[in-house]
């Protein structure tokens, strides 16, 4: 550094964080005896982490500008513009409006930290986690953070996840968020596919719209109403089956009390992967899955209990099929939407299968 009569010159300040994330900062600091009157500053990034805000961070290698700006209250803050490209980003905040008294990061504000206006993109590993979203992400964004709050514009295209309707987990197959509004990130547009299957059905739901005005729309394989749909899904009760007796309403309490204890339980194990905890076909089971890259994943799954050797309906024209005691499955993506899936495991009577199978995934 150069100390001048009245400002100072930074040649080059380094700094690193976990796992060797570098930024480095120079440039032109303006004083008035020993206090900060302003400053003009380049920096780059590779691979460093930041938290914006608990909940969102990243891994970003870029270039940025830092210039102070005065707030509204005359106080200079710094503002960061640039460019950066993110190798991870993880999400963990709710896509719900905000609760009076409790500001948070994306709130208006009159003494903003800082202020921003950044492009980043992101190939993959965008990680969206809450309550109803466990996903992975890519797109591009303009990311602002001004005194009006924290949003951006831009779309996020889904590469993999899960989608909870009435505590049942879906596997999504296509989706999208789209930003539009720079004041404020919660509010996105959600347009998602995802399908499950319960009791021997397949069901797909399409879910669009702003978090507050969700629009669920579910079909099956068979053609059910949507009221037999929702039935299903909330008490794993078939049409054919009359009115829900109290032991199902339990048993539907109960596995949605075990699906969100294991996922607030995952996510405050951190990245370690997705442990599940819930019944399938009413019997218990633990499920465990993990992306050790951005292509390969590994799932494992374990029934719970003793129990007669089990079947489970495939439909009116399928015929039954033994239900897996233990499986392992691995997925490897080959391109944006060609997947090799590959699934092995055993029947409680001790018999073995596995089968191979190459997807391709059509977005619409």
């Amino acid at each position: 550094a150069l100390l001048d009569e009245d400002y100072l010159t930074l040649v080059s300040v380094a700094a690193r964080n976990e796992d060797h994330g570098q930024v480095h900062v120079w440039g032109r600091v303006d004083l008035d005896g020993l206090s900060v009157t302003g400053y003009d500053l380049g920096a780059n990034s590779k691979d460093y982490a930041i938290l914006l805000a608990d909940g969102i961070g990243g891994r970003f290698t870029g270039e940025y500008r830092i210039q102070s700006r005065l707030s509204s209250f005359g106080e200079p803050v710094p503002h960061i513009t640039g460019r950066a490209r993110a190798s991870e980003v993880f999400l963990e905040s709710e896509f719900e409006e905000a609760v009076p008294g409790i500001p948070t990061i994306f709130d208006p504000t009159t003494r903003p930290l800082w202020t921003a206006d950044l492009f980043v993109r992101a190939p993959g590993n965008i990680m969206v986690r809450n309550s109803v979203l466990d996903a992975e992400f890519e797109g591009e964004m303009q990311l602002t953070k001004s005194e009006e709050g924290f949003g951006g514009v831009g779309e996020l295209d889904l590469r993999r996840g899960s989608y909870w309707v009435y505590n049942n987990q879906f596997r999504m197959i296509d989706g999208k968020l789209t930003f539009a509004d720079p004041n404020d990130l919660r509010n996105v547009d959600l347009n998602v596919t995802a399908q499950t299957d319960v009791l021997g059905e397949r069901i797909e739901v399409a879910v669009t719209g702003k978090p507050d005005t969700l629009v669920v729309t579910p079909t099956s394989e068979s053609g059910l109403s949507q009221g037999e749909i929702f039935t299903m899904l909330s008490f794993r009760s078939g049409p054919q089956e009359g009115s829900v007796n109290s032991g199902r309403v339990l048993t539907s309490w109960a596995t949605s009390l075990a699906s969100r204890f294991s996922r607030e339980m995952t996510r405050g194990l951190g990245n370690v992967g997705t442990l599940e905890i819930g019944a399938d076909e009413d019997l218990p089971e633990i499920r465990y899955g993990n992306y050790f890259s951005n292509d390969l994943y590994l799932g494992f799954s374990q029934k719970i209990g003793q129990t007669d050797y089990l079947t489970k309906e495939q439909g009116p024209y399928q015929e039954n099929l033994p239900i897996p005691d233990r499986q392992v499955r691995v997925e490897y993506r080959l391109r944006r939407f060609l997947v090799l899936e590959s699934q092995a495991g055993t029947f409680r009577d001790g018999d073995r299968f596995f089968n191979v199978d190459l997807k391709y995934r059509i977005p619409y």
